[in-house]
């Protein structure tokens, strides 16, 4: 039997135009689990088009 291991993580970054390359200020960032698609936790990017999601438990199996 397997044990799954969980650590804590950040995930962090910036939101882009891919056509322009502008920050996206205001985006919506979510982020899901891969099993079923549930949402995990999601925000809004600040005026400079950063996110970051502290505290984030990252589970590996």
């Amino acid at each position: 039997m397997e044990s799954d291991s969980v650590q804590v993580g950040e995930v962090r970054g910036i939101v882009r135009d891919s056509v322009h390359n502008y920050v996206l200020d205001l985006a919506s960032v979510a982020i899901y689990k891969e099993k079923d698609s549930a949402l995990i936790s999601y925000q809004l990017t600040n005026a400079f088009g950063e996110f970051q999601f502290k505290k984030y438990l990252l589970e590996y199996h």
